[in-house]
């Protein structure tokens, strides 16, 4: 193993360099997870959509960017529950462990705000480009409306997250401070 050679007894002594380097690393395999459910499910999504004669959704998947904004969550998650993992192991350092697992969460969070946008971007595509819609941006309105709920509550979540609080008790200290002023 690398704790057995001179580089990895350097590592050990060395905290800073051993948390940057084991946390790059996993943020890479994560990047390469990333790729390969990009891939994966790009070709899938497309192949099925183009057998079934739905073209015009193949199309609006691939213009919108959803798949990349949605593939890259499930890696944002696996990463930021082995940080937290291998902090609760002592294998890192537990503090910036716990604190690079919760910013990760809320980068998950934030991703997970751009693919609901863009989902909703292709039905306001697909409804306006009906025949008997003919109109772009039908939809428009109600998107805008779906966002706003939608990023009040992912961010609320995220700043929460990245804190290490609750939501609710994140919502709590935010009356709290309302209060006060």
């Amino acid at each position: 193993a690398i704790e057995e050679t001179s580089f990895g007894a350097w590592l050990r002594g060395h905290q800073a360099a051993w948390n940057a380097i084991a946390i790059a690393v996993l943020f890479a395999i994560g990047f390469l997870l990333h790729l390969a459910i990009c891939r994966v499910l790009g070709a899938v999504a497309t192949r099925a959509l183009e057998r079934a004669h739905q073209t015009a959704i193949a199309d609006a998947i691939r213009r919108s960017k959803v798949i990349p904004a949605g593939a890259s969550i499930p890696p944002l998650l696996l990463v930021a529950r082995l940080i937290d993992l291998l902090g609760d192991a002592g294998v890192l350092n537990l503090i910036v462990a716990r604190n690079i697992a919760n910013l990760t969460l809320a980068f998950a969070i934030v991703r997970g705000m751009v693919a609901a946008s863009r989902g909703m971007a292709i039905a306001d595509e697909l409804y306006s480009s009906r025949p008997e819609v003919n109109r772009p941006g039908a939809l428009r309105g109600y998107r805008q409306v779906g966002m706003v709920v939608i990023a009040f509550v992912g961010g609320i979540s995220a700043a929460a997250i990245a804190g290490g609080k609750s939501p609710l008790v994140f919502l709590a200290a935010l009356g709290a401070v309302a209060a006060g002023i």
